[in-house]
């Protein structure tokens, strides 16, 4: 995270022994979080002077920092503008608190929050699973390579295992002790279909005014609808897959907008899938007016029957053979990490087309913003 060292915490230094004692400590944890990269700290040199001449006048580690840190305020204050959240280092606020100034979220912490080392550890990232924490990574990635910014993350990433995902988020919430972005699938079927349980568990679980802690539930049904089409082509040859492919092609081609974020990429879809949603269910009624509209348009391209799709019923239930989607299992995310194990981060955003831009620039700027470092360790 963006971190900024306000010029109150010397006058709240100045209270007394105790809180003394206090911001040296926070301050020593906060320069060591600075020599770590762990975030992007900031601090002006007259407040770097202040500090060392109030501080740690007789600390030679801690004035070599100050001094890297004043040294390093043209680049280093250059973030502002670029990054659309940050924490501000306070002696004036007795509880954490988050307020916007017009685009900017800002998360004003006290000082002496920093005592405990925990703050200043990378900022964690609960995912349902390792492969989806890998995959936002890369997302954040190109997200910085596309706005300018240096692409160096630091976070530690925690996998809840789907349905505990809920539970570990109420554990990290309770314990505020470090900063945490909990990002979960939607699970939806459509656009205007519900959120999964999941994501209810997780958004009901959710103290909103805990600025430490925070939620981003997919604009998809899964993370696996971010996938570009020209992933499939480098992950896997497959015949299934490549028809996969062109099947999203033609729902991002000529279905509604919010079709293919929403179908399921692991599981496929067939047209008795969509029926079965209910007549009159937001589902059922989205898809019944986004499939008439692509099949009128892509024709044998998209493999569902004339037929059903007018009657918006199935007529062999026993054996549904209007296949929009093959199964593309459980390891897509896993396979695409792979690959961008040996790719460059300008390589993949090559990859990344029209439609599926949006869900990069949204999750890729929430998890660059909670987990943006800076360099590897001084020595």
């Amino acid at each position: 995270m963006l971190f900024r060292l306000d010029d109150s915490i010397i006058a709240y230094a100045n209270r007394g022994k105790e809180e003394e004692r206090v911001v040296r400590v926070a301050l020593e944890n906060i320069l060591g979080c600075y020599r770590e990269g762990s975030h992007i700290v900031v601090c002006t040199p007259a407040l770097c002077l202040a500090i060392k001449n109030r501080l740690f006048n007789n600390s030679t580690t801690q004035v070599w920092l100050l001094r890297s840190l004043a040294e390093e305020w043209p680049i280093l204050s250059g973030h502002f503008g670029k990054i659309g959240s940050g924490v501000e280092i306070s002696g004036d606020v007795e509880t954490a608190q988050a307020t916007d100034a017009g685009s900017f979220r800002l998360l004003r912490v006290p000082i002496k929050m920093f005592a405990k080392v925990g703050l200043t550890q990378p900022s964690t990232v609960l995912t349902e699973n390792l492969d989806d924490a890998d995959f936002l990574g890369v997302m954040a990635r190109v997200y910085a390579a596309q706005n300018g910014l240096s692409p160096i993350l630091k976070l530690n990433k925690v996998g809840g295992g789907g349905s505990t995902t809920a539970q570990q988020f109420a554990n990290i919430q309770s314990n505020q002790c470090q900063f945490c972005l909990c990002v979960v699938d939607s699970d939806k079927k459509s656009p205007d279909g519900g959120i999964g349980d999941t994501s209810k568990a997780v958004r009901r679980i959710h103290d909103v005014s805990n600025p430490l802690v925070a939620v981003a539930i997919t604009p998809c049904h899964e993370l696996e609808n971010t996938i570009p089409e020209a992933l499939f082509q480098v992950i896997s040859g497959s015949p299934t897959v490549l028809a996969s492919a062109e099947s999203i092609s033609a729902l991002k081609a000529h279905a509604s907008p919010g079709s293919f974020e929403h179908v399921d990429f692991k599981n496929g879809v067939k047209l008795l899938d969509l029926i079965t949603f209910g007549h009159g269910s937001p589902d059922s009624t989205f898809w019944a007016g986004s499939l008439a509209k692509a099949k009128a348009k892509a024709g044998a391209s998209l493999t569902v029957s004339e037929a059903c799709l007018k009657n918006w019923a199935c007529n062999n239930t026993a054996a549904c053979s209007c296949v929009l989607l093959h199964p593309l299992g459980d390891n897509l995310l896993r396979n695409c990490n792979v690959y961008f194990e040996d790719t460059t981060v300008h390589r993949i955003k090559r990859l990344i087309d029209p439609h599926c831009q949006p869900m990069w620039t949204h999750l890729g700027r929430i998890v660059f913003e909670w987990c943006c470092g800076w360099r590897e360790r001084i020595t």
